[in-house]
């Protein structure tokens, strides 16, 4: 799936994309990611056990791009009643005011 937005494109997460496993290594190398997301692998994997078990409700994982260039990770889940975004920004593309997708 891939959503076209005005500035960004989201991507679906896919393992089998190395562009996209690269932006998760690159985030779980990261000491600040791993200090508010923990580990994105795992992340990820939660993110994908949730859709196979709840049909009902969005559960998804992208890798937003942004003139081309994939700048994070972005997951939409669906916890205790409510979506919740989670998002991580690589640490060369932070403080441009990426995070205002």
């Amino acid at each position: 799936m891939k959503i076209n937005l005005d500035n960004f494109i989201l991507e679906e997460y896919s393992s089998y994309n190395s562009e996209h496993v690269k932006v998760v290594f690159e985030l779980n190398k990261d000491q600040d990611t791993k200090r508010f997301l923990g580990d994105v692998d795992y992340t990820i994997e939660q993110t994908m056990i949730r859709r196979t078990d709840d049909l009902n409700h969005y559960n998804i994982a992208f890798i937003p791009y942004y003139n081309d260039y994939p700048i994070g990770y972005i997951s939409l889940v669906y916890l205790q009643h409510e979506y919740q975004i989670i998002y991580g920004i690589l640490n060369r593309f932070r403080k441009q005011n990426l995070g205002a997708l």
